[in-house]
């Protein structure tokens, strides 16, 4: 196995030039980072990067590198790392009609967090397919280390409003916009719903809101918002758990 003890390897500047977006695109590639996340994949990492001094037990990987402390910590997009890194390929980001009967639309999320939160929180649910318009980049490092191994648990698919109301309703999935002024969703008929949710700034884009009719909330006392990512966790689990009174 190879050894890499400086941080201007071109391994290393490879896998570093990965935190930009722009390197994602060009390459096709994405950087794990962290045991669990990488442990927990389905599928193999196509190379794995692991400080010297890991000391638990190698995923499989056909293509392993040693490298120093010094170029983990420059790889590394945390404050302490792990020591272990695996490069993906990106899977097949287009709009396609979903696989199973539960699925969310994110419209306009910019917190990387977020995102991996709510990715994490779907695949727990037993959501299928996750949409995606106009957010941050899922495959960013910040995205990938909250969504855990989720993000190659599920369907993800990026593409216009247009694309993803036209592909959901072909199917049979009826949209509903998660919005404040909307009905209680613990007292709403959840038919095959499809929920968008949209950033907390903004709220979900006139792309969304101009053909979507259903709105849903959450009700709340003293408060006039949550978080993305908790509230689209509790609609979530509303729904897949049957927690409204109409199911």
């Amino acid at each position: 196995m190879e050894r890499i003890e400086s941080v201007n390897n071109e391994r290393v500047k490879r896998i570093v030039a990965l935190k930009d977006k722009s390197e994602r695109r060009k390459t096709g590639l994405f950087v794990v980072e962290g045991y669990n996340n990488i442990k927990d994949c389905p599928i193999k990492a196509e190379e794995l990067f692991v400080c010297s001094d890991f000391d638990k037990a190698l995923p499989v990987c056909d293509n392993v590198y040693y490298v120093s402390r010094r170029v983990a910590d420059k790889i590394s997009d945390t404050v302490t790392t792990q020591g272990i890194f695996g490069i993906y390929r990106i899977p097949d980001t287009s709009v396609k009609a979903p696989v199973g009967t539960k699925t969310i639309v994110l419209d306009g999320i910019s917190d990387s967090g977020n995102i991996g939160t709510i990715i994490r929180t779907a695949v727990a649910c037993g959501y299928s397919d996750v949409y995606f318009h106009n957010c941050a980049d899922i495959f960013s490092p910040k995205a990938v280390r909250a969504a855990m191994s989720a993000i190659f648990k599920l369907n993800v698919s990026i593409g216009t409003a247009d694309e993803i109301l036209r592909v959901l309703k072909s199917e049979g999935f009826i949209p509903y916009i998660l919005d404040m002024n909307g009905k209680n969703v613990f007292e709403t008929e959840l038919v095959k719903p499809a929920f968008i949710v949209g950033s907390e700034a903004h709220g979900v884009s006139d792309a969304f809101g101009d053909s979507v009719e259903n709105v849903i909330s959450l009700p709340m006392k003293s408060m006039e918002s949550l978080n993305a990512g908790v509230a689209a966790g509790v609609v979530m689990y509303v729904h897949a758990y049957g927690l409204n009174k109409k199911h």
